[in-house]
């Protein structure tokens, strides 16, 4: 936890926030509330600050009291209520009922049904049992049903890149509302804001999903969802799966896709609070072990202003 008496004054009005949201708050914890926000008026302006900022990302709905009631606050101690670690969880929880948060919304889900998976800012290679490989991104998930002949996995969260051994019987990757059909292939595939997007290295592969079906070779690309397949503009070979060696690249990409790709290597939530910018665009070249950097590099660039609450939670909101 920081020494700082303002980054302190923040993470507990968090933790209060977060308590006092749950299904199960007392009127003990209310009293001992306002307690701590007559104590000091760092204690009150740490408050009213947060306060603000759930009035901006517009986030009092009911299914944020519901998930609260049953998550973290319940199961907190009361000295656990202060460590950073449930600050993050909580606030994560929250936030990520109102649809805010980017990639952690379903991450947790997700690994619970996993074989593999991946924690925040870890990368990890795979040998599968077929022969063929796969590296997964940070706070990525897989599900694994490798029996032969079936050759079928299931992306359930991420990103990741796959070399496909050859053999008789294609080899499938399931993501969002389709799948990848490949033989002698490798290529990269992750789940974002604007559905799937796949792109071939090298190869050829099938998509399939509820909009169509398409044929993808090397350097080709495309995005789908339930609704609709769109093709990219052809990609560099330098900047397919270029994250396996630590560089975030984004060619064109949304404010919105960038904070969630980002957020995959942060220890907080990186949420944008305003519509306005959320779809402002950008190209850029990061390092993923370096985030604060490239959230400077974000705010020098674009109309935005970033803001940190308890250390923690990263905020991108209009300049």
């Amino acid at each position: 936890m920081s020494e700082d008496p303002k980054v302190i004054a923040e993470e507990q009005a968090l933790a209060w926030f977060v308590r006092l949201r749950a299904g199960d708050a007392s009127e003990a914890d209310r009293a001992r509330c306002r307690a701590w926000l007559a104590a000091d008026p760092m204690h009150r302006a740490a408050w009213a600050e947060l306060r603000h900022l759930w009035d901006v990302v517009e986030v009092l709905r009911p299914e944020a009291g519901r998930v609260m009631a049953g998550a973290v606050p319940a199961r907190l101690g009361r000295r656990a209520l202060w460590r950073p670690a449930a600050i993050a969880a909580g606030v994560t929880l929250v936030l990520g009922a109102g649809g805010l948060v980017g990639s952690r919304a379903g991450w947790l889900p997700a690994v619970l049904s996993a074989d593999v998976s991946t924690r925040i800012g870890e990368r990890r290679h795979l040998e599968l049992a077929d022969g063929s490989q796969a590296e997964l991104d940070a706070a990525s998930a897989l599900a694994l049903d490798i029996v032969p002949p079936r050759r079928r996995v299931v992306l359930l969260e991420g990103r990741g890149f796959f070399t496909v051994a050859p053999a008789a019987q294609p080899f499938i990757v399931a993501a969002g509302e389709g799948e990848v059909q490949a033989a002698r292939c490798a290529f990269d595939i992750g789940i974002g804001p604007q559905g799937v997007a796949v792109t071939v290295a090298t190869g050829e592969l099938a998509v399939r999903c509820p909009a169509g079906e398409a044929m993808l070779r090397a350097g080709e690309g495309l995005t789908y969802d339930s609704a609709r397949l769109h093709r990219m503009p052809p990609a560099d070979p330098a900047d397919i799966g270029a994250w396996r060696q630590g560089r975030l690249v984004f060619r064109g990409a949304t404010l919105r896709e960038v904070a969630r790709t980002l957020e995959r290597y942060h220890r907080g939530p990186i949420l944008i609070t305003s519509a306005a910018v959320a779809g402002l665009t950008l190209t850029a070249v990061f390092e993923a072990d370096r985030v604060e950097a490239a959230l400077a590099g974000i705010e020098r660039v674009l109309p935005v202003r970033v803001r940190r609450v308890a250390g923690i939670v990263v905020l991108i909101g209009a300049a």
